[in-house]
């Protein structure tokens, strides 16, 4: 990926002028800088030092064409740098790290959430707190995001239901949809990572990805240009 592109991304800011303090939980104030949301699917051995990692591989592994999207954080954040979010859950590093599968075209993916600015572990509880005004603000914000990955043959891969609700009831209703729509040439469904999937997201989100032989009887696909 170019450096420009990363430089972009790693200065982004969500909603500028209302820092969403409830997100930390000092309730400190911060900007709402894009890293502390998403990550990048590389994995080095000291992942203390995953920023490092990352900055040190921005032309050679960074992958704009490949996104990843859950839904939002479980928990208000504590200790967070840049580049963190999702990447070092145990189930996602067992996917996409390369240790137990060619990885292929997913090294350095990118990973992010649709949703910014709720916290919650409970998915539904999550959808149901979100009003129609703040959906739309958080996948306008989801909009720009992908814009900056600066691709036009992006393919995305939706963690869990829920997501794939948001997307159908939403993103493919907002006025932003066919601007987007031209960027990802491909949108599907693949398990969710949590802890309580683990059992079918370890069976089934290799044989979605094409990382192992398909068994599961259906494929979950959103639009597929490919």
């Amino acid at each position: 990926m170019e450096k420009a592109i990363f430089e972009k991304l790693q200065a982004h800011i969500f909603d500028k002028d209302n820092p969403w303090v409830h997100i930390w939980a000092d309730r400190s104030v911060k900007k709402n800088k894009l890293p502390y949301f998403s990550s990048w699917a590389i994995y080095g051995k000291n992942e203390l030092k995953q920023k490092k990692v990352i900055e040190d591989n921005v032309i050679r592994c960074l992958n704009n064409n490949i996104v990843f999207v859950g839904l939002n954080f479980s928990n208000p954040l504590r200790s967070w740098g840049e580049w963190q979010n999702i990447y070092e859950n145990y189930n996602v590093k067992w996917l996409l790290s390369g240790e137990n599968f060619k990885v292929g075209k997913y090294e350095g993916a990118y990973i992010t959430d649709i949703i910014k600015n709720i916290i919650g572990p409970v998915a539904k509880k999550v959808i149901n707190e979100l009003e129609h005004e703040n959906i739309n603000k958080n996948i306008g914000w989801f909009f720009e995001e992908i814009d900056l990955l600066g691709s036009d043959s992006i393919e995305m891969y939706l963690f869990g239901n829920d997501v794939r609700w948001l997307f159908k009831e939403y993103v493919m209703r907002h006025k932003g949809f066919l601007k987007f729509r031209k960027k990802v040439i491909k949108c599907q469904q693949i398990n969710h990572y949590a802890g309580s999937n683990n059992g079918r997201f370890r069976k089934y989100a290799p044989e979605e990805l094409g990382l192992r032989a398909i068994s599961t009887p259906e494929i979950k696909i959103l639009w597929n240009d490919k």
